[in-house]
């Protein structure tokens, strides 16, 4: 049981870091050097968004984990996208 935890914690962490890398990338590759800040605001924060929230939602269908949690998740994602989609507006070259 106890690994099962440590698997299930580290899952959070590889799906942030791959988050990180391929909300920026779909960003390049649909925007313009030098797109407006609202532009790569809501673009890169749609693509953090749906990275962020939407891999969880199978396990609470088919693993029958609680949907408070499911919620959480999607709050905290939610906070990181905003946060993602800010970094990339600001620093868009």
């Amino acid at each position: 049981m106890e690994t099962w935890r440590w698997a299930r914690s580290s899952r959070r962490g590889s799906c942030s870091r791959s988050s990180s890398v391929s909300s920026p990338y779909v960003a390049g590759a649909a925007l313009p050097a030098g797109a407006d800040y609202l532009a790569v605001f809501r673009f890169a924060g749609t693509t953090a968004f749906i990275a962020y929230t939407m891999g969880f939602y199978p396990q609470s269908i088919w693993y029958k984990r609680p949907w408070s949690l499911q919620l959480k998740n999607t709050v905290d994602g939610l906070i990181y996208a905003l946060l993602a989609a800010g970094v990339f507006g600001w620093l868009w070259p």
